[in-house]
């Protein structure tokens, strides 16, 4: 939502050490990626973690839906064309492996979305 009709951030200035874990985070990150699929897209994690950081000022506990991630989760409305951001894409199908896509990204957020976004997520400064 914050992000909502921007096209251009910032990020907010870290010190050297904060840089040097996160990149080492991501270079591992990268590692494993390359050998394990994973069902985490940024602009899912950052509605993800949109959605957690909601519920907790109001004392509530997220659970996602699938109305959350139909962008994803189905080609558009009367939409021959299916792009890569969606999970009926060969590509995505092919990693899914007959799984149930929400499943797989219900997985895949709690564990990931926080490790790998969090820190990017508190700093981007729409503009």
């Amino acid at each position: 939502k914050k992000s909502k009709g921007k096209i251009a951030f910032a990020l907010a200035p870290i010190d050297y050490e904060t840089a040097l874990a996160e990149l080492l985070k991501w270079v591992r990150f990268a590692q494993i990626a390359s050998t394990t699929p994973m069902t985490v897209l940024p602009v899912h994690a950052m509605t993800y973690l949109d959605k957690v950081r909601e519920a907790e000022k109001n004392d509530n506990s997220y659970q996602p839906k699938r109305s959350d991630f139909e962008g994803w989760l189905w080609a558009g409305f009367n939409s021959d064309i299916v792009y890569d951001t969606c999970a009926q894409h060969e590509l995505w199908q092919y990693i899914l492996q007959n799984q149930d896509a929400f499943n797989a990204l219900t997985d895949a957020l709690p564990s990931l979305a926080q490790p790998l976004f969090g820190m990017m997520d508190s700093t981007l400064e729409p503009l």
